[in-house]
């Protein structure tokens, strides 16, 4: 297989996922015609990913996929058998693990037990990780010493499904593509699987991270229903109530600080994103800041039909929200602030688009809200689109996320002259009023509101909705900010230089 310039690794985005970090990624690919790419694309089953919402470029020479949920294959579950020094290795190495005295230890451990199953995979087998008997004996010796209350079954069920996803990766590991970096867009099993082929095979990794993926899988995880809880837990502590929980909250943990601990340089979109990376493991001094950036032509049209079409109905006001319907985008939130619209703005018209197909127990919650609250005329869902058309036909941008990073949809609607409402998160206020002196001086482009709060989302639409001055003069100054400080021909340009730097580094160790 030809060696590629970068090796991208992904999960859960580009080129099946719609949003803000597939969207830069395309734009990454399409800037370096001059680079090869070679893709490993993470995803949770192959039925998520039967259409691809991006074309692949002509500089993608390879593009390999793996579907962490899909089973094994079957001989994968059957332990092998192991003479008594891979026995009694293996039985080491999952102690060292489990009983790590603290986080350096277990990264430490997790890395050497890697590249140790790495080597013996063809005699080590999923099943000796799932039941054999030195796993058993360790994995035993940890629910005695920790979660003792909580049902072995349970705990036993956690730890297969937390397995499962690792071994793919580690068979992936033996057969990785070969390119002269490794780019990995988020910590978590991409991450992982960067850090541990960089070490193995001394190729430069390079880290971007948009949102903190640690801190949203904890998001998740405290959210979702899918962790078993034990029965009667509401008697029990919550310290035990939420032991498995807890057991996946360390996964995360864990392989996020094995990918910092790794990559060099780590790209964050601010300076916000960067104290959570440090909160979480990662070294300062290895942290750089590039946004996302923007490029306005692609927009021209949509800001003049936008233009037009204002001055063709200036008593309508058209509010638009565009992202996956997702709980995490809180679509509720902005549902419940459409109710309180209808008499401060009855002129107003709410249209989410955005693909819905993610969550769709979220989304069928979503329509059965709109209905209760009366908003079967004001709210519409007509699914995604052509950002760069869609916007043509938006007065408003809202957002009522509960986490972003540096979201590029806001970047999009001020490519529009269209002014924000959006939360108080990630780079968001930065974005609405400015970072430096001189680009606070701009002037506000929109409002920002607290995060789960209708009240605030509605008045501030209200506000904002009922004066076309302030509406134009807000989307002028976003206009003018994206492309002083937004510029995506600069932000790609310091991509162009961090690659270039780290295959130097690396032909130069290979001369050597």
């Amino acid at each position: 297989m030809k060696t590629a310039d970068v090796l991208l690794i992904l999960e859960g985005t580009f080129p099946y996922v719609r949003g803000g970090v597939s969207s830069w990624i395309d734009q990454l690919l399409k800037a370096h015609t001059d680079l090869t790419f070679s893709i490993v694309y993470l995803g949770g089953d192959r039925e998520a990913a039967q259409t691809k919402h991006y074309e692949i470029p002509p500089n993608v020479i390879s593009m390999q996929e793996i579907f962490l949920c899909e089973r094994p294959v079957a001989r994968d579950f059957v332990p092998a058998s192991l003479d008594e020094t891979t026995s009694e290795e293996l039985r080491e190495r999952l102690s060292a693990i489990c009983f790590a005295s603290n986080d350096t230890e277990r990264v430490q451990a997790v890395f050497a037990f890697s590249d140790w199953l790495a080597v013996e995979g063809s005699v080590v087998r999923l099943g000796n990780l799932l039941h054999g008997p030195e796993a058993w004996d360790v994995f035993c010796e940890f629910y005695r010493r920790s979660l003792e209350p909580i049902s072995f079954i349970d705990f036993f069920w956690t730890c297969r499904l937390m397995m499962q996803p690792l071994w793919k990766l580690l068979g992936l590991l033996r057969n990785m593509p070969p390119a002269l970096v490794y780019h990995s867009i988020c910590t978590g099993y991409a991450g992982v699987l960067g850090a541990v082929a960089s070490k193995r095979n001394g190729r430069p990794f390079l880290l971007s991270e948009h949102g903190i993926y640690t801190k949203e899988r904890i998001i998740d995880i405290n959210q979702a229903n899918w962790i078993h809880e034990p029965t009667g837990s509401a008697f029990l502590s919550a310290p035990v109530r939420l032991a498995l929980k807890n057991l996946w909250v360390n996964l995360f943990l864990t392989l996020g600080k094995m990918t910092y601990q790794v990559a060099d340089p780590i790209i964050t979109l601010y300076s916000g994103n960067a104290r959570l990376q440090v909160e979480y493991g990662a070294e300062r001094r290895k942290i750089q800041i590039i946004p996302n950036g923007i490029d306005t032509k692609p927009f021209d049209a949509a800001r003049e039909k936008r233009a037009q079409s204002r001055e063709a109905n200036p008593s309508l006001c058209r509010i638009g929200f565009v992202g996956r319907v997702v709980p995490i985008k809180d679509v509720k939130t902005l549902l419940r602030a459409g109710q309180l619209l209808k008499d401060t703005l009855p002129n107003a018209k709410i249209t989410l688009y955005g693909p819905t197909g993610e969550d769709p127990d979220y989304f069928a919650e979503c329509l059965e809200m709109k209905t209760a609250l009366g908003l079967d005329e004001m709210v519409h869902f007509p699914g995604p689109g052509k950002v760069s058309e869609l916007l043509a036909d938006v007065d408003i941008l809202v957002l009522t996320s509960v986490s972003e990073a540096l979201p590029l949809v806001i970047l999009e609607a001020y490519a529009c002259k269209i002014p924000v409402v959006v939360t108080d998160v990630g780079a968001c206020r930065e974005l609405v009023s400015g970072g430096k002196p001189e680009d606070k001086a701009l002037g506000r482009a929109g409002m920002i509101t607290g995060i789960s709060s209708p009240a605030e989302t509605a008045f501030a639409l209200a506000t904002l909705g009922s004066n076309r001055e302030e509406q134009d003069m807000m989307g002028a100054a976003g206009y003018e900010r994206a492309i002083r400080y937004y510029s995506a021909t600069a932000v790609m340009g310091r991509y162009s230089e961090l690659y270039n730097n780290l295959k130097n580094q690396r032909n130069k160790s290979w001369q050597e």
